[in-house]
């Protein structure tokens, strides 16, 4: 009697273990569609942005836009610029990491 108490101890564990990796799954599976969800508000904003800046944006192509992207960025100014946004941008990231860490004299 005992060996069989002890079994069906083993089968309530191991449902357990495959309920538990099923949730994992689903909570995997969601924190990939919140990132992707992320990622596209991201792209559809700046694609936005830039949208707001040309004249004709309908008319030109992909390969247009690259180009003219890729001449606006080739500048010292913007090069300049985006490297002070930059660092500007991992020190305020930087700073309220140390703002949220724990003492570690305490």
């Amino acid at each position: 009697m005992n060996n069989k108490t002890i079994e069906q101890k083993i089968q309530r564990t191991e449902k357990e273990i495959t309920r538990l990796e099923h949730q994992k799954k689903i909570k995997q599976h969601e924190a990939k569609q919140l990132e992707r969800n992320r990622r596209n508000r991201r792209i559809f904003t700046r694609g936005g942005m830039l949208e707001h800046f040309m004249q004709r944006p309908l008319l030109l192509t992909d390969d247009q836009v690259y180009q003219l992207l890729q001449t606006a960025f080739n500048t010292e100014a913007v090069q300049t610029m985006e490297k002070t946004l930059i660092s500007e941008a991992v020190r305020a990231v930087t700073q309220a990491t140390e703002d949220t860490e724990p003492d570690a004299e305490t």
